[in-house]
């Protein structure tokens, strides 16, 4: 837990830190924020903190913290469209790629937990993971979609399935949402 506060305290600077310690009630009364912050969290908070600045390299691309987050966002949105719920298992077999990013980030914005499936596993042992994780969708792409068309569960395919998520609400879902 300790290595856990440090980077957290490295990786917000004190006054994005200070914020993000008190919410703001409608009060006006401030009420401590409970730590530690999510994963997707702490993104957000660099989001907001640096939206132009570049937050992943991957090859020849550079993404932006502001286009990450969008990126996400609406993934996010797409898999609750698809039925996915906070708790939910959310399986992710993805090639390393700024799409897996946005994936993780969309996955945990969702509410859901993901379940992260090395694409070089074999087919049976990823069929086994997708079905002993009780996992109710799948994150992944039109290419490895096809060698698991066995699973049950609501398929999104980031690739071909760019157009549809890419027309959803590009802001973060509220805690009610």
């Amino acid at each position: 837990m300790k290595l856990y506060s440090q980077m957290i305290d490295t990786s917000i600077d004190t006054s994005e830190k200070a914020r993000l310690d008190t919410s703001e009630e409608p009060s006006g009364r401030g009420s401590a924020r409970l730590w530690p912050l999510l994963l997707h969290e702490i993104f957000e908070a660099q989001a907001d903190a640096r939206p132009e600045n570049v937050a992943v390299v991957f090859g020849r691309e550079e993404t932006t913290y502001a286009s990450l987050e969008s990126r996400a966002n609406r993934l996010a949105r797409h898999l609750r469209s698809r039925g996915v719920g906070r708790g939910a298992l959310v399986a992710m077999l993805l090639r390393r790629s700024v799409d897996a990013y946005a994936a993780i980030l969309g996955i945990l914005k969702s509410g859901a937990t993901y379940v992260p499936i090395d694409p070089e596993y074999p087919a049976d042992r990823v069929a086994y993971i997708l079905e002993d994780s009780g996992a109710g969708a799948l994150v992944t792409s039109a290419d490895l979609a096809r060698r698991h068309a066995a699973f049950e569960g609501a398929v999104v395919r980031v690739d071909a399935d760019r157009g549809g998520i890419a027309a959803g609400e590009p802001s973060r879902l509220t805690r009610v949402e």
